[in-house]
């Protein structure tokens, strides 16, 4: 049985876009969804395949396709566990954050649809924001969330006092525009 021909990696992903494109969309998760767009998740999954070609080798269009989604399932689950962890690990910056600014809304003590919603988008922004921080400016406001004074926090990035208190006022300035940014394009 004659083998067939090893066509370029490349070229097989353009092909299979769209395909690509709609398995990503059947198994996209909600709680996905709100972080990541399919167009984004589908060029992740291609790099990740770019990434992987070593991995591959052309035995056919079905076993390609076989091999694709695997490859997309694992990047699937890979963003959800990122973007868990990512929430998980900033219940208290985002607790700290709230706190430290006059840039969100109180919490609502109603209990309505809408303003669950709304406060729901709120936080989704805020991890967003932080997210996109310099990690010495996540750092720091990781540190004031655990509780960390302005000494503390000067003592364990190793720097004065005046110093710390600096780089607590930046990184709060920071995340609001960044908030801020994000919130205006909606």
């Amino acid at each position: 049985m004659e083998r067939p021909e090893q066509p370029e990696l490349e070229e097989l992903l353009v092909q299979y876009q769209a395909q690509l494109a709609g398995f990503v969309r059947k198994q996209l998760g909600v709680r996905l969804r709100r972080f990541e767009t399919v167009e984004d998740l589908v060029q992740g999954v291609i790099c990740d395949a770019l990434r992987h070609r070593e991995r591959f080798v052309y035995q056919g269009g079905a076993p390609f396709q076989a091999w694709l989604q695997r490859v997309a399932r694992h990047y699937l689950i890979n963003r959800a566990a990122y973007w868990a962890a990512l929430r998980r690990d900033s219940r208290r910056l985002i607790r700290f954050v709230e706190r430290e600014s006059h840039a969100f809304d109180p919490p609502d003590t109603a209990t309505s649809p809408s303003s669950l919603a709304a406060r729901r988008e709120q936080i989704v922004l805020l991890v967003r924001a932080i997210s996109k921080l310099r990690p010495r400016d996540r750092e720091v406001l990781e540190l004031l969330s655990a509780g960390s004074d302005i000494e503390d926090l000067g003592n364990k990035l190793g720097v004065s006092y005046q110093a710390a208190k600096q780089a607590r006022l930046r990184a709060i300035d920071r995340v609001h525009k960044l908030y801020k940014l994000m919130f205006q394009a909606g």
